[in-house]
């Protein structure tokens, strides 16, 4: 008897030491606000929000300016002129005659970008050139070679590592729409349609800020090659556009002049 007493008397014990362990869990659980989901990411002062940005418009209407908020300083190289866009209308896009001139920008330091403009290409002698090229190398779409007597490659390169070609065969004296981004997964397309991709994320390593268009960047000068024709239309987005923008862009009605 005595035996059987002891056990209920232990059980009982520890029936309420367990319901007062729930007890004070619940009180606590619901007591203390860290327990609770919090949403903040309008608090919290380490977390950077980057706003999705329009960082450069140059649309080459009888100036070469940048018409974005951020309002670049284009430095020009080379005795530059407008010549006539895809529409035949003069001074409306920009002429590069392949041998001293092209165009520079400090766009600040940008983890990832994408880039959209216009071109067309003059002669076999823009091979191997840059159409553009941000941060010496961390990103540039490049004339890369020929596929035929009247016919050439476009290739991007990131961080002289990763290289996409765009599935894509060119034509000399045609108009082309390129976007090319590094915003998650990079990918290029032509006159709005995807012409290939990477399936990985690239972080671009920058050596500079600076932003050409008609050249490539090399260590030796010597070696650089200049872009043979036209560009227009030049936009650079921090971040990457949907399929629906991008063929907007390619689909865009004609420019209405200021």
């Amino acid at each position: 008897m005595f035996r059987l007493q002891f056990l209920i008397i232990v059980a009982i014990t520890m029936i309420s030491a367990y319901s007062c362990q729930y007890e004070n869990a619940e009180e606590l659980y619901y007591s203390t606000p860290n327990n609770q989901p919090v949403d903040t990411t309008h608090n919290d002062n380490d977390t950077i929000t980057i706003e999705p940005a329009l960082l450069l418009d140059i649309p080459f209407n009888e100036s070469i300016e940048d018409i974005s908020e951020n309002d670049f300083t284009i430095i020009t190289h080379g005795d530059l002129s407008l010549t006539a866009d895809r529409y035949w209308d003069d001074n409306q896009a920009l002429y590069l005659n392949g041998e001293d001139q092209y165009i520079e920008i400090d766009i600040n330091n940008q983890d990832s970008m994408s880039v959209s403009f216009w071109f067309n290409c003059s002669s076999g002698r823009s091979s191997l050139s840059s159409l553009f090229d941000y941060g010496k190398n961390a990103i540039k779409t490049n004339i890369d070679g020929y596929s035929g007597p009247t016919t050439f490659y476009v290739t991007t390169f990131y961080n002289n590592l990763d290289e996409l070609n765009a599935d894509y065969y060119f034509q000399y004296f045609t108009w082309y729409h390129i976007y090319v981004t590094s915003c998650g997964r990079p990918a290029i397309y032509v006159n709005g349609e995807k012409a290939g991709d990477i399936q990985k994320n690239i972080m671009l390593n920058i050596a500079n800020s600076n932003l050409v268009f008609g050249k490539s960047v090399q260590e030796n000068a010597n070696d650089e090659k200049y872009f043979h024709g036209v560009i227009d239309d030049i936009k650079i987005f921090n971040y990457a556009l949907t399929n629906q923008e991008i063929g907007e862009l390619f689909n865009a009605a004609k420019r209405v002049k200021k």
